[in-house]
């Protein structure tokens, strides 16, 4: 406060002795503190440093104007910030009833593989489990020759069992999903991604019901998705039905599945694990040159989704909070 004090003293020039009036100047500061409500309080102090704010914006604007800019920038980049870990971490996954959905993998923790894509046969096994109200499965996005009647283009696109969708409770946002019989006696079906059916029919609403050629094979579109993230579907614009059973099982296919189920009203995920590793065990025992060695594993399907991304963003959310903390 000396230093503002001496700055206007050396613009106003009074005609007193330059100590006299920075006396008086304090005393008169001093008697308008102790005036003011509660003697310095709200009233007092609040506009006192109203005042010299002012000033000080007056004697440097743009100094000021780039301090105001900054502060807001950092607020308005922390508010943004808390606002995507609010919807990525906090807010429940987008599908119908999420806390109930569960991945399952095979493990042969002797070799390392902890998470490892499952053999259809077993997927079958275990969809007889009485936990599980569905269980669905969906083969890595592989890229595909797509073409909706002009130049055939390349396009990632994921294999799914007829019930993928219904599993994780997505409702179409046009037409409708694949029937049960999908892949086989049903035809060729395709659900367009949100994305496909912008990049492939340019967001024609008509695009229900025509045919798309995939790798040369006709197949009619039946619906398109909202723009939801599709579990082990990233980056795909569009999904092929095929029926588990035309996938083989455990004497002439290999492991690609990766699985979402859905526990039955009323079992917890405890129970999942004990009854899935139970089958398991007999298919261990019933295929033992396949199976050997091979076990189950069941997570929650909300920390498939979010992967590594939960660490990194409560990490950056972390350092902001300390940022933005008095004396951080």
């Amino acid at each position: 406060m000396r230093g503002d004090l001496a700055e206007e003293y050396s613009l106003r020039r009074p005609g007193v002795g330059r100590e006299m009036w920075l006396a008086a100047e304090v005393a008169r500061l001093l008697y308008h503190y102790r005036r003011s409500p509660g003697r310095g309080g709200e009233g007092g102090t609040v506009g006192m440093s109203f005042r010299f704010a002012v000033r000080r914006i007056r004697r440097d604007p743009v100094f000021s104007g780039l301090a105001v800019l900054t502060t807001a920038l950092g607020i308005g980049g922390t508010v943004a910030l808390f606002s995507v870990v609010k919807a990525v971490l906090l807010d429940p996954l987008p599908y119908d009833d999420p806390a109930g959905l569960v991945a399952i993998y095979e493990t042969h923790l002797p070799r390392g593989e902890d998470r490892n894509v499952a053999n259809s046969g077993n997927v079958a096994a275990w969809s007889e489990a009485e936990s599980l109200s569905g269980t669905e499965g969906i083969v890595m996005p592989q890229p595909r020759l797509v073409s909706a009647g002009d130049d055939p283009r390349e396009a990632l696109s994921s294999v799914v069992t007829p019930g993928y969708r219904e599993v994780l409770g997505i409702d179409p946002a046009f037409g409708r999903g694949f029937t049960p019989d999908a892949g086989g006696a049903g035809g060729s079906q395709v659900v367009l991604s949100r994305r496909g059916w912008l990049e492939l029919f340019g967001g024609d609403p008509d695009a229900v019901g025509r045919t798309l050629s995939v790798n040369g094979t006709s197949a009619e579109v039946v619906g398109v998705l909202p723009p939801v993230h599709i579990p082990f579907a990233d980056g795909s614009l569009l999904l092929l039905a095929m029926p588990l059973s035309a996938m083989g099982d455990q004497t002439n296919s290999g492991r690609f599945l990766n699985v979402v189920a859905r526990r039955a009203p009323g079992a917890e995920l405890g129970t999942v694990r004990q009854e899935l590793a139970s089958i398991a065990a007999g298919l261990q025992a019933s295929h033992p040159e396949f199976n050997a060695g091979w076990d189950v594993l069941v997570v929650e399907l909300r920390g498939e989704v979010l992967g590594g991304v939960r660490a990194r963003l409560w990490g950056v959310a972390g350092s902001e909070t300390q940022r933005w903390r008095p004396g951080g």
